[in-house]
């Protein structure tokens, strides 16, 4: 193999190497976006019950984001608090869980604090503290963040990822031929 096929080769994996990033990043926004399984979010919004709470414990932690430059860059550190709940279903059933939520639980001082739990009737396991974490409450609102906003975002990535590996194999098959004929 001479000079000019590894420099062609060299090209064609920088180049493809963009667009496997591109997909990586459709395929990490996709899993950041949808935390939950949509389809138990959507019962949550139209089936759940509701039922009393306490949150039991809660330890707080800070991480470091990073902020977009176009809101001035750099980072910043936030309070993350992770915490444990339990309630009791209608049937008496006694379910204990954990979440977790941006910013400060200052209310919480040792003592179970009271709280609302909505929950799936037939699977008290799936439930969400309601109104404290990122959480989609109206059918609207699900409809236009997980289906919308989700999918219009994915296909962007995606056709952008595509893009980039058919021109760098494109580029790759034009100077190959261009490369054999010249020899």
């Amino acid at each position: 193999m001479n000079k000019q096929q590894r420099k062609l080769i060299l090209n064609l994996i920088k180049n493809c190497f963009w667009g496997v990033l591109a997909l990586i990043a459709a395929l990490w926004f996709v899993r950041y976006l949808i935390q939950v399984n949509p389809y138990y979010e959507y019962m949550l919004i139209t089936k759940s019950k509701i039922a009393i709470g306490f949150i039991t414990n809660v330890d707080e932690y800070e991480d470091e984001v990073e902020i977009p430059d176009y809101q001035g860059g750099g980072s910043e550190m936030v309070t993350v608090d992770n915490y444990g709940y339990t309630f009791t279903t209608q049937d008496g059933k006694v379910i204990n869980d954990r979440s977790s939520d941006l910013g400060y639980m200052k209310e919480f001082k040792g003592k179970p604090l009271s709280i609302q739990v909505e929950y799936l009737p037939n699977k008290p396991e799936i439930n969400r503290v309601k109104d404290k974490t990122n959480q989609c409450k109206t059918i609207g609102e699900f409809i236009w963040r997980r289906l919308g906003l989700g999918l219009f975002l994915l296909v962007i990535f995606l056709s952008i990822g595509f893009e980039l590996i058919r021109k760098a194999i494109k580029d790759y098959l034009k100077e190959s031929r261009a490369l054999i004929a010249s020899l």
